[in-house]
């Protein structure tokens, strides 16, 4: 008998960026409808697209993890990295990715976090981490 193991599994959704944005636009619809339904559609695969492109670029590459980096973006703040405390997590790639984002949630980040929400920006949707970094 034939197994994948999970990175196996989520190839295909890595590889095609299209099922991945409408992979990550069902996982929105779960989560909050409402927001997914005031948007059009191809609005939402732009601002979906942008996600993939800057988790990409920190590295963010397993389907779960892609999912609630989406989340983070939408339910706390589009820019949420930008908050100094949660950019050294998670743009620190030399850390594996689901460590990472296991410390995203530790309690003792909760004054980030409400910095992270404070600071939010629509303009944080076009974000360029890779400028932030420098």
């Amino acid at each position: 008998m034939l197994r994948f193991n999970k990175r196996q599994a989520e190839a295909p959704l890595l590889l095609d960026r299209q099922a991945l944005i409408e992979h990550l636009e069902e996982h929105l619809v779960e989560r909050i409808p409402s927001a997914v339904a005031a948007l059009p559609r191809g609005l939402l695969w732009a601002m979906l697209n942008e996600t993939i492109r800057i988790a990409f670029w920190m590295r963010i590459f397993d389907v779960e993890h892609l999912r609630f980096f989406t989340v983070l973006r939408w339910e706390m703040a589009p820019g949420f990295y930008r908050e100094p405390r949660l950019w050294r997590i998670v743009a620190n790639v030399d850390r594996p990715e689901a460590e990472r984002m296991e410390a995203l949630g530790n309690p003792d980040l909760e004054d980030a976090w409400q910095a992270a929400i404070a600071g939010a920006d629509p303009d944080h949707w076009q974000d360029r981490p890779e400028m932030l970094a420098q």
